[in-house]
């Protein structure tokens, strides 16, 4: 299967804003504030704008004050969005649907301002919904500082670092999609540390359910480790180096690739001071982006910035789910005429963990050109004709049909991919080889 083209699909869904007096009103009060910001950003309650975006599988995004940013994973570079000086954004993360969450605050966000819950359009930057503050039962604020959402059951993961407390200690929540609602995981990272322990906001999952944190006393990142998701308990540890090795990195972010590989932010880093020596020239560089080795704990700078970006809280955009297809059942190689006409059948299959009759069948698109089914498979009682078992393993399969001058198919192409949605919005591709037919006269329908 191939991922180059993947995307990340959002769904459309019903605006989840809640009344203005529950997102207003904190403990200070700000019903004023919070509807002027609201105004400026052009967010009517009840009348949130749905996102129906697709973004490359992959793209590394982060947050940086009032924008949000994707990153260059090369040089580090960064590249703006939308601007939105009424709001402060903190941590952000995507979901298996393509849909981006953030955290944030109106205004600047200190250690005692009110944390809201956002979603974002992620082709745009643009604020879809403000879905409320983030607080816990007691009705008590959550300073998010990072946000991760767990592979295998989608929920969102929150990260805190308790300011009010000495030594600061770390907290893991877990955070409703819907209205915001924090309920805590873990009260100390690594759980049941009474000393000593993390406080450093350097934490997210990976595709195969890992959850990575690195700890840190204060923000210099010293150690990476895993967690239990359920507990927050230490499972594994590697101390971090870095190269070059004549810096120290702070690291305050954390993003794993899809292919396991671990992206840090460092808002600044640091020459080391050798003892009976003047201090370094400079004492301070600017930012830097680096690859971490997840076995070995080896971080590789990647690229700085020549004017300073402090990048707070990073996530990659969602690879979709592989599924197996069948492109012509019955033919081994698969011919196709690209300049011919016809329908092509294609089979989706069914498996184990993928259910066929789960298939939002108005989001298949087949080929190059993202060819629509030629059936209207919506028709009652077409879907149930469409299903079948065309490889005889006992599982049910989807059929549908494409024409094949819509396919974008050309006659150098060595294999067609099939992309679609889930009921639920979960993003699926599958791909199967093709034996690309060229100068085939056209046949008649």
């Amino acid at each position: 299967m191939k991922h180059a083209g993947t995307s990340v699909v959002g769904i459309s869904r019903a605006p989840l804003f809640p009344p203005l007096r529950t997102l207003a009103v904190s403990w200070f009060g700000r019903i004023g504030p919070l509807a002027c910001a609201l105004a400026i950003a052009c967010i009517v309650v009840g009348t949130a704008r749905v996102a129906h975006a697709s973004v490359p599988a992959d793209t590394l995004f982060g947050t940086s004050g009032y924008h949000v940013v994707t990153l260059d994973q090369n040089d580090g570079s960064a590249t703006a969005f939308a601007n939105h000086p009424e709001f402060h954004f903190r941590a952000l993360a995507f979901d298996s649907t393509g849909r981006l969450f953030a955290s944030g605050c109106i205004g600047g966000c200190v250690w005692y301002s009110e944390r809201l819950l956002f979603e974002l359009d992620p082709l745009t930057g643009e604020i879809v919904d403000v879905i409320g503050p983030i607080t816990s039962a007691s009705d008590s604020w959550v300073a998010i500082g990072a946000l991760s959402v767990q592979p295998e059951t989608d929920v969102l993961f929150g990260f805190s670092v308790d300011t009010s407390s000495f030594p600061r200690s770390s907290h893991i929540w877990t955070i409703d999609k819907a209205t915001a609602a924090a309920a805590p995981v873990a009260s100390r990272v690594p759980a049941d540390c009474w000393s000593d322990c993390s406080r450093n906001t350097a934490f997210g999952f990976a595709t195969d359910g890992t959850l990575y944190h690195i700890y840190g006393d204060e923000r210099t990142g010293t150690d990476l480790m895993t967690l239990d998701p359920s507990t927050g308990a230490e499972l594994t540890s590697v101390p971090l180096t870095t190269v070059p090795s004549d810096r120290s990195y702070d690291f305050h972010s954390l993003a794993v690739r899809s292919d396991g590989v671990i992206f840090s932010y460092s808002s600044s880093f640091r020459f080391p001071r050798q003892r009976g020596s003047p201090p370094p020239d400079p004492p301070f560089a600017p930012p830097a982006l680096s690859m971490i080795d997840p076995a070995t704990g080896v971080a590789t700078e990647l690229g700085t910035r020549d004017a300073p970006i402090y990048v707070v809280d990073l996530d990659f955009s969602r690879v979709a789910e592989s599924v197996e297809i069948d492109i012509k059942p019955g033919s081994d190689s698969n011919p196709i005429h690209p300049s011919g006409r016809g329908n092509l059948p294609v089979a989706t299959l069914g498996s184990d963990t993928f259910d066929v009759t789960d298939v939002d069948v108005t989001t298949l698109a087949f080929g190059p050109d993202a060819a629509a089914p030629s059936h209207d498979i919506t028709k009652p009682g077409a879907f149930e004709d469409h299903l079948r078992d065309v490889n005889d393993d006992g599982l049910t399969d989807l059929i549908s049909h494409y024409r094949i001058e819509n396919t974008g198919i050309e006659p150098d192409d060595a294999e067609a991919c099939i992309t679609g949605e889930r009921l639920a919005g979960t993003p699926f591709e599958g791909c199967d080889v093709i034996k690309a037919v060229p100068g085939a006269r056209r046949s008649r329908r």
